[in-house]
C-alpha cells in the first residue's frame, strides 16, 4: 500500500513538472511580428494613473541637467507604459535612441534600455521590446545588433527576458 502511495505521488509530481515546463515555454519573435500581442498580454497590468500626479524627482536621474527639457516636456504626456509610467524617448546619434521612464505616482525617473530600431510598449503591459520586429517582413533584415530584446519592468528596473542580439 505504501509503495502505491509513493508511486502515485511520484507520478503526480512528474506530470506537474512537465506541465509547468510547457507553461513556461515562451516564443520571442525575431523575424516576424506574430506573437507580439500575446507577449504583451502575458505581462498585462492594470492602468492605475492617467498622468503624472506629483513633481518630478530631479535627483533620481543623474543626467537630469542634460535632458531636462526632454524629460519635463515628456512628463506632461499621458501614462503610456505599465499602468503608471511615462516613457520619454529621444535620439542619441545615428541608429540610436535612448530615454527615461517616469513613475507617475512618485516622480522618480529611471533609465530605459538604448535601442537602434525603436521601442514597442503599451499602457497596460510591463513588457518593453527594444528593436521590435516590424510588421513589414522586408524591414526585419537588419544588422545583428538591431534584433529584438525583450524586457519586463520589475522592482523598478528592466529585467532582460530574452535577447536576440547575441
Amino acid at each position: 500500500m505504501l509503495n502505491r502511495i509513493i508511486l502515485i505521488t511520484l507520478i503526480v509530481f512528474l506530470v506537474s513538472c512537465n506541465t509547468n515546463k510547457e507553461q513556461l515555454k515562451v516564443t520571442y519573435p525575431k523575424y516576424t511580428y506574430n506573437g507580439v500581442k500575446e507577449l504583451f498580454s502575458k505581462y498585462k497590468c492594470s492602468v492605475q494613473l492617467s498622468k503624472l500626479s506629483v513633481k518630478l524627482d530631479k535627483k533620481s536621474y543623474n543626467d537630469w541637467k542634460r535632458f531636462k527639457t526632454r524629460i519635463t516636456e515628456g512628463s506632461k504626456k499621458p501614462v503610456n507604459f505599465g499602468g503608471k509610467y511615462i516613457i520619454v524617448r529621444w535620439g542619441c546619434g545615428t541608429e540610436c535612441q535612448t530615454g527615461a521612464i517616469i513613475d507617475a505616482s512618485t516622480g522618480i525617473i529611471y533609465r530605459i534600455p538604448t535601442s537602434e530600431r525603436g521601442l514597442e510598449f503599451i499602457k497596460s503591459s510591463l513588457l518593453l521590446i527594444v528593436n521590435p520586429p516590424s510588421k513589414n517582413l522586408k524591414e526585419n533584415k537588419r544588422p545583428k545588433y538591431a534584433y529584438p530584446a525583450y524586457y519586463v519592468w520589475k522592482n523598478n528596473k528592466f529585467e532582460l527576458l530574452h535577447d536576440m542580439r547575441k
